[in-house]
């Protein structure tokens, strides 16, 4: 009974240190948060940027996804956690390692001495050691369980990363391909302006006009000079962005072909779909690091029980190195190791603690995201709904001012007005021509934006 004392006070006083209480924030489910969902699904395609039948696009998006630094970084990602993996899951197996150790030593004649023992010789030492730790309440299980959580979110963002790196080269297409149109129609608006221009200096040469419309068409010329030297300036650093999103140089995307988007749209929802969680790569990130975080606290809960390791040492020690390998040197020694917390200042507690603000930091983080993806997605359906509406209000407008060009060049033609009349209504085309093809790239940005908020398609990352 003397023996056991000291055990069961270790015991009870193991039994006084209690977990922190754990305050676990409220997970609300999607449907509670947002009513009004749709149960149809949406389908994606995995490369849906083809649907725009753009070569040099598709291009673009194949270099980025295989050079572009930030899917290198996420690659990087996955296989850091992987090795974590790794390390953990090895701590479970037993670690055998070696020992050698061979020194002089000057003996204390004042502790553990042998008589007749010279007070300085050699000493020997060669074996193996076990160290096998037994992990009874499966602490470290939940740590490796963690890790394999944190590779499955660093999937998912890796997942996330392809998704907006491709949308974000598409929209950048989008730009540049609005660049160039633009520096088209400044070029044709260029030079009907200097048309316009020369013919009032003739007109004022001849008396037919004042000296004001003179200077009313140079004022014009002038502004058409200046509008087209920013359409250029603007298509170059169109060029620049695309060529960083690939990884190159400046030069290199100025080397770009003309694009040749055909702006098609496939019908997205009308209502936030009820997948939405299933469907965004980032939300499930989230949801996996909340329950990474949790098993960590799990873990760190186990920290007051006591570990018990197996340790072994087998081998040859000995004083003087000529009796090293005698068989009298032999020893060995097999057994547990038992190591209890009795008390550790409140440190196991405060690491509780740590894990369980991480994980409620996680749940936070994650519901603020959700709430935002819903606002976005909310906020794309309409921005599509409304783009598209006013495409084909802008579409109607061209279409009626290329129908007035078409007749002041017919009554050119019949003698009934002259080149000024022909040219003013060529430049409103222009300008109708010009705000159809705003609202067509903005239509285009607001289809894409709103896929990416419905999260793409769906890929399964943790496959590869």
């Amino acid at each position: 009974m003397k023996n056991s004392l000291p055990f069961l006070i270790a015991i009870l006083l193991t039994a006084c240190m209690t977990a922190p209480v754990d305050q676990v924030p409220t997970l609300k489910p999607l449907v509670q948060i947002e009513p009004k969902l749709s149960a149809i699904d949406v389908n994606i395609d995995s490369q849906w940027w083809k649907q725009l039948e753009d070569p040099q696009l598709e291009f673009l998006v194949e270099e980025a996804l295989k050079n572009a630094p930030d899917m290198a970084l996420a690659k990087l990602r996955v296989e850091h956690a992987q090795q974590q993996a790794n390390a953990e899951r090895a701590s479970l197996g037993p670690n055998i390692a070696g020992n050698l150790q061979i020194n002089e030593q000057r003996l204390s004649k004042n502790y553990i001495y042998l008589p007749n023992m010279p007070a300085t010789t050699s000493y020997g030492l060669v074996g193996a050691s076990l160290n096998w730790s037994l992990d009874l309440w499966g602490k470290q299980k939940k740590v490796l369980e963690a890790v394999n959580q944190d590779i499955k979110s660093k999937a998912y963002d890796f997942s996330f990363t392809k998704l907006w790196l491709s949308s974000t080269i598409v929209q950048a297409y989008i730009d540049y391909d609005i660049a160039y149109q633009h520096n088209k129609i400044a070029s044709e608006s260029l030079a009907a302006q200097s048309r316009l221009s020369f013919i009032a200096k003739e007109r004022f040469k001849a008396g037919l006009v004042d000296y004001d419309l003179v200077n009313q068409r140079q004022i014009a010329l002038e502004d058409a000079a200046m509008a087209q030297l920013r359409a250029v300036q603007i298509m170059k650093m169109q060029q620049h962005q695309l060529a960083a999103l690939v990884n190159q140089g400046p030069s290199w995307g100025e080397a770009l072909k003309a694009p040749h988007l055909h702006y098609q749209t496939r019908d997205l929802p009308e209502v936030i779909p009820a997948s939405l969680i299933a469907r965004r790569a980032d939300l499930q990130a989230l949801l996996t690091n909340i329950q990474m975080s949790q098993l960590r606290v799990d873990a760190a809960k186990l920290s007051y029980l006591p570990d018990i390791n197996l340790q072994s040492l087998v081998g040859l020690q000995a004083f003087n190195l000529a009796h090293l390998l005698e068989s009298n040197s032999r020893q060995y020694n097999l057994g547990p190791v038992l190591n209890l917390p009795i008390f550790d200042s409140g440190a196991i507690a405060s690491a509780i603690s740590a894990r369980q603000i991480e994980r409620n930091q996680a749940i936070y983080t994650y519901q603020n995201a959700l709430i935002t993806s819903l606002k976005d997605s909310a906020d794309g359906i309409l921005a599509v709904n409304t783009s598209a509406q006013n495409l084909i209000q802008a579409k109607h407008s061209e279409a009626q001012a290329d129908s007035l060009y078409e007749v002041a060049q017919q009554k050119r033609k019949a003698g009934l007005v002259d080149d000024a009349i022909v040219l003013d209504a060529q430049l409103q085309y222009l300008v109708n021509k010009q705000q159809s093809l705003e609202a067509e790239h903005q239509h285009m940005h607001d289809y894409v934006g709103l896929l990416v908020s419905l999260g793409g398609p769906i890929e399964n990352e943790l496959a590869h």
